[in-house]
């Protein structure tokens, strides 16, 4: 048994960065993407309850994400302001830390909410495609916030030798300018 070291990179944003994408322009339709979303989460797992081709994983996966979304998205209406959204939004996925491991728990649900949110509202901008957290500068990303939720943009998307058409789209989304991370990975 030996440890296994990845260097990694890729555009690293806050879940704080994250939040820019709803603002007072696109709220109400952040809302109204939201509840769709959800909704079509909650039939989803209704039809697959009551069909017997669908897996007892299936039904369970479904009725975490059902779980997740009705207690971070309780409160969501079509009038919700932009801080409640975003209150809502950044709820959803959150940090175990475990002595020296750490992981974001529900980064799927996130990482999808998040991508149908940019896809429709900053549709030229990529989608993150990880969500992780660092847990120690040691081993890990020295530039990099520890403990906080992370979601990664990939780099060829964002950057070649200049940023690309969207890593700019990204910058604007977020409201802040983005850099190429570096951060290694250990296991056991």
């Amino acid at each position: 048994m030996g440890i296994a070291v990845d260097v990694l990179s890729g555009v690293v944003v806050t879940a704080r960065q994250m939040e820019a994408i709803v603002r007072d322009d696109n709220c109400s339709e952040a809302c109204r993407l939201l509840l769709l979303h959800i909704a079509t989460v909650f039939r989803s797992l209704l039809r697959a309850a009551e069909s017997e081709s669908h897996g007892q994983v299936d039904v369970a996966h479904l009725t975490n994400e059902a779980q997740v979304l009705a207690t971070c998205f309780e409160q969501l209406n079509r009038h919700s302001s932009v801080e409640e959204v975003r209150s809502m939004l950044t709820s959803v996925a959150g940090v175990i830390e475990d002595g020296h491991d750490s992981e974001v728990t529900n980064y799927e649900i996130a990482i999808e909410l998040w991508g149908l949110l940019i896809e429709r509202l900053f549709p030229k901008s990529p989608k993150p495609g990880d969500a992780i957290v660092i847990g120690s500068p040691e081993y890990e990303g020295y530039e990099l916030p520890i403990g906080k939720v992370l979601y990664v943009f990939d780099e060829d998307e964002c950057f070649e030798r200049v940023k690309t058409q969207a890593g700019i789209a990204l910058d604007k989304m977020i409201g802040d300018s983005t850099t190429l991370s570096t951060w290694t990975s250990f296991s056991c």
